[in-house]
């Protein structure tokens, strides 16, 4: 997979619009479909997280949407993310890591995700998205994680 993108922080905010800019770019869709998951911000203000993003990623010419998948049930049921494979960008947010990576270890919402990057959607990961993407995270402790990113921590 060579379309992962892993993010410092400070998603949504002008110090990413170049970066943003040049990612929606890539895609070479005149309007890319993007899907913003809030799912490390579920124990804060997921739903904000959310908005902010799409409006952010719409500002840009995106067509953005969010998939609001805070806990491991709603990872387990496709019902809540049956149009997963229709996005150009799947954008995880940051928030909390060890939340996001109980919420999508090894879940179908994960394995979608994975499916939809290896047939070509771009996957970008910011703070605690970019976390647990890599094979291990240190969250007060290290940990397996999800594993996208072989060999790295």
């Amino acid at each position: 997979m060579n379309n992962i993108l892993l993010v410092g922080g400070g998603e949504f905010r002008e110090e990413c619009l170049a970066m943003d800019s040049y990612l929606l770019e890539s895609l070479k869709k005149k309007h890319p479909r993007v899907a913003i998951i809030p799912t490390a911000a579920a124990n804060q203000r997921p739903e904000k997280a959310a908005e902010n993003g799409v409006l952010y990623f719409d500002s840009l010419g995106a067509n953005a949407n969010s998939i609001l998948i805070l806990n491991r049930a709603q990872a387990e049921d496709e019902t809540y993310f049956s149009n997963i494979h229709e996005v150009d960008l799947i954008y995880l947010t940051g928030g909390d890591p060890k939340h996001l990576l109980e919420t999508l270890y090894q879940t179908p919402f994960m394995a979608a995700i994975t499916e939809s990057v290896s047939k070509g959607a771009t996957l970008a990961g910011s703070s605690a998205g970019a976390m647990v993407l890599g094979s291990r995270m240190r969250f007060k402790k290290w940990m397996p994680a999800i594993g996208l990113i072989s060999n790295t921590a």
